[in-house]
């Protein structure tokens, strides 16, 4: 093989491996920041995440993630400091009913996770 073809497949082979090597690097961050580590969701949280993350919402996001296949809490928590800041978000429909378009399927509601009717749902305020 010649050392061009040598350089050529590395180089595609180096491309090919850059976005898991990304993706690994910030799912190590995002764990380290939330505490995260087993991602059963039974991690203790970092005081990072303590301070962060209202205590009834923490809970919230733990009780939920059992019932959240594949999810950690960390996950979850994730989701909710992007989606309302933890229930903190001035936006609409974070505080007040539903927002349009709701994803189908999908209820929104400004209970912290995991306190709806069934498990891993959110009952309509």
């Amino acid at each position: 093989m010649s050392t061009s073809i040598k350089i050529a497949t590395g180089a595609a082979v180096g491309l090919l491996l850059f976005p898991v090597v990304l993706i690994a690097a910030a799912a190590g961050a995002v764990s380290s920041i939330l505490g995260g580590g087993d991602g059963g969701g039974s991690s203790r949280p970092s005081t990072t995440a303590v301070a962060d993350i209202p205590t009834d919402y923490l809970v919230g996001y733990q009780a939920a993630a059992p019932v959240c296949p594949g999810l950690s809490w960390t996950v979850l928590a994730g989701i909710g400091k992007i989606e309302s800041d933890h229930g903190r978000s001035t936006l609409p429909g974070v505080h007040s009913g539903e927002t349009r378009p709701a994803p189908a399927g999908h209820s929104r509601s400004s209970r912290p996770p995991g306190t709806g009717s069934s498990p891993g749902t959110a009952s309509r305020p």
